[in-house]
């Protein structure tokens, strides 16, 4: 082919700057395919059931990949070319998952204003994926973010089987939908989820190899293929990694697999939204002020959050409590389950013995109880037991002599590095005065404690990891047990108090001769350990639950500690909006919260705008020159002007990196044309004529098929190996910075 300049230079060759000529697939616009895909994706989608306890999370991701694949298949049906139809669909991704971010974060009560509160919702919501292990619960935030990483795996499998014609990559976002329920799988990946995948992707292969060669999958062909990509499947779902999960030992003498321990602040969350009046444990009690439930406790500290530690169990009692060898009571307790199931048996600390069969099992550091059935998900399931507990019972006047003990383990008093500093700074101001450990103690549980600075939300982020709480004691002040009760232990540890979250249920109601339990009393709090008493219940949640009488004597005698007036640390103000703690009643039994605190829209979680700007600015340097060379090339089409068009023409050459010959259009069409198809000359040849015509003999130079021709033009462009790809010429056209 010769040279674009042979008006000028004829003896230049075009072929030096053009490869061979591809084929485009008859077929990239077609229903079948764009079908095809949005199967695929809508199958893989559905391998992750196991990542949420959400039955209805599909809903979401459906809708975004039906309506990609819709819009997709209108415009190729009008001839956009493929780098346009691919730039609305990741415009598409983009308005959809702001609006629908916005629309979500307002529900959810995330700080900031609409759209831009989605951003506190992304953050919200993946604090919420990195603390949690095990399904994740019921979250508008993660049917929101699933729905927009969804999206944007549509658009690549879209780019992947029609754009660049490489179906059999489409495996690539296919495998990457499904990763996240590997990832944070609590149990073995089900075979099943993979084979949704592989089928997923044999579907785009079966109607890519249909379309290509104009028949189906012979029988045999779809068996062989069909067989070795459920066995690759197969194979994947056996060796695929459990991640999350806690083992533990079983008791000696079982022979089957350790036992899984689940993540307790799971039930926590959902339980807190229960709006059911109904007591799902009953218990009879001679304690005047009822028993809280200990299910177990959170003894490992990470950046992530707190979580469980293995541990080995034995079947037979302890019958002592560590490290309690001081003041105490003991006392036995009648439990009735009714409506409440779990692997734990809810039980007053510390139990030291309890009227169950073999299948439950103690951990003789934490005294926790666990089944180790086949069924322990269901095993408190209408059970009825008795336990006795011998409780640390400290004395008010003499518990502040009380020193620090040193538990068994250091996972006790471990603080990781990345452990914030303002955190760090905060607790040595809240306790600044104090030297005895339990003087610091009562002063962090009565800083939290303050209806004045913290506000009682069950709508707070989920989670309980450093940023979370960074959040919840620096900048919203607004949580709920979980966030109070993780930030006096992590505190306690900073000022070298031992200390672990524990996980149970309030005392409850007292009604008759019985308490009762709601399922919304599930609680948490945290326990710090000190010499001859072992581990200590304490209670920062004010909304809750009235402070141990063994920490009332610092209370009745100095007000919470003061955060000076130099500190950075803003404080939050009452609103009218904002109900009062409630006090105890007079038996001196915890009262629940009436209704969450709703969330004040105008307080920020501290996003970083510079950075967010920043990333917005380099987006917009990547698209605009796109969208700016369409919006020019859309004008000169629909202008109709037979000199537009030739312009336009002049700027699909220079976009590929091909020079421009120089001459009038007739001799410019006779460089272009040299090594072209019939038909495509053809084109270019009328559209010089018209250009010329237009140009010099004062007759209208415009013609009918004039925009047909030239995009067969571009069409034969875009079929060429030029030096710029045909992608980077629609991405970053350099005809808009040439004359």
């Amino acid at each position: 082919m010769s040279n674009p300049r042979r008006a000028a230079q004829p003896e230049s060759r075009l072929s030096e700057f053009l490869g061979p000529v591809e084929q485009p697939p008859e077929y990239s616009h077609g229903v079948a395919i764009h079908l095809a895909d949005a199967l695929a994706m809508i199958l893989a989608t559905l391998s992750l059931s196991d990542l949420t306890a959400d039955p209805w999370y599909w809903v979401g991701p459906t809708a975004i990949i039906v309506v990609i694949e819709a819009v997709a298949l209108l415009c190729r049906r009008h001839r956009w070319d493929h780098a346009e139809v691919q730039g609305v669909q990741a415009v598409l991704v983009l308005v959809i998952a702001a609006v629908m971010g916005g629309i979500c974060a307002s529900t959810a009560g995330s700080s900031g204003s609409f759209p831009f509160n989605f951003l506190h919702l992304y953050r919200d919501t993946i604090t919420l994926i990195q603390t949690t292990d095990g399904p994740l619960p019921p979250s508008i935030g993660v049917i929101w973010l699933v729905t927009t990483v969804v999206g944007v795996l549509t658009v690549v499998t879209d780019l992947l089987t029609i754009t660049l014609e490489s179906p059999g990559w489409s495996l690539a976002p296919l495998l990457a939908t499904h990763l996240p329920a590997v990832l944070t799988a609590t149990s073995d990946a089900p075979w099943w989820s993979f084979t949704l995948v592989a089928a997923s992707w044999l579907l785009i292969l079966a109607v890519d190899h249909a379309l290509r060669d104009g028949g189906r999958l012979t029988g045999p062909s779809a068996v062989i293929v069909g067989a070795i990509t459920i066995a690759l499947a197969t194979v994947l779902a056996t060796i695929a990694p459990v991640w999350g999960h806690v083992d533990l030992a079983r008791p000696s003498g079982a022979s089957s697999a350790p036992v899984h321990m689940s993540d307790p602040t799971i039930d926590l969350r959902r339980n807190l939204h229960n709006k059911s009046t109904a007591s799902v444990i009953d218990y009879i009690t001679n304690s005047r002020d009822g028993e809280y439930l200990r299910m177990t406790s959170l003894p490992k500290m990470t950046d992530r959050g707190w979580g469980l530690v293995p541990v080995n169990l034995e079947h037979s009692a302890p019958g002592k409590v560590p490290g309690l060898t001081g003041h105490s009571q003991t006392r036995t307790v009648d439990v009735t389950v009714n409506g409440f199931s779990s692997q734990y048996l809810p039980a007053p600390y510390g139990p030291i013995d309890a009227d169950v069969d073999q299948t439950w099992a103690w951990d003789p550091d934490s005294l926790t109880i666990v089944s180790t059935s086949a069924d322990r998900d269901h095993a408190t399931d209408d059970m009825q037991y008795s336990i006795s507990a011998q409780e640390p019972d400290p004395d008010p006047a003499t518990f502040d002599e009380a020193k620090a003990g040193i538990p068994d383990g250091t996972v006790y008093t471990d603080v990781p590095d990345a452990a914030p500093t303002d955190i760090k700074e905060l607790t040595h101001r809240i306790v600044r005065g104090k030297t005895a450990p339990v003087a610091k103690a009562i002063a962090v549980q009565n800083w939290l404690r303050d209806d004045s600075r913290f506000h009682y939300d069950i709508n707070a982020p989920e989670g309980n990891g450093f940023q979370v709480l960074e959040t919840f004691l620096l900048r919203t002040h607004r949580g709920y047990c979980i966030h109070f009760a993780a930030s006096m232990a992590l505190m306690a540890r900073i000022e070298g108090i031992p200390s672990r979250v524990s996980i149970g249920f309030l005392p409850g109601s007292h009604k008759g001769d019985s308490w009762k339990v709601r399922a919304n009393q599930m609680h948490a709090w945290p326990e710090l350990y000190f010499q001859d008493y072992g581990w200590v219940r304490f209670e920062p949640t004010a909304a809750v639950a009235p402070a141990p009488a063994w920490t009332r004597k610092a209370a009745a005698t100095q007000s919470p500690t003061p955060t000076p007036s130099a500190s950075p640390i803003p404080s939050a103000q009452s609103s009218a909006s904002t109900s009062s703690t409630p006090p105890p009643t007079a038996s001196g039994t915890p009262t629940a919260s009436s209704s969450p605190i709703p969330v004040n829209s105008t307080e920020h979680g501290g996003v970083n705008w510079p950075l967010l700007l920043g990333a917005l600015i380099v987006l917009l340097l990547l698209v605009v020159p796109m969208l700016t060379r369409i919006l020019i090339s859309r004008r000169r089409i629909l202008s109709g002007s037979a000199a537009d068009t030739w312009q336009e023409l002049r700027g699909l050459w220079i976009d590929h990196g091909l020079p421009w010959p120089d001459g009038t259009p007739r001799h410019q069409a006779t460089a272009l044309t040299q090594d072209m198809d019939e038909s495509t000359a053809q084109a270019v040849n009328r559209l010089a004529l018209a250009e010329e015509r237009d140009r010099w003999s004062g007759r209208e130079g415009r013609y009918d098929s004039m925009a047909s021709d030239l995009m067969t033009a571009k069409d034969w462009l875009g079929k060429m190996h030029t030096p710029k790809p045909h992608w980077l010429a629609v991405w970053m056209p350099t005809s808009l910075f040439m004359r």
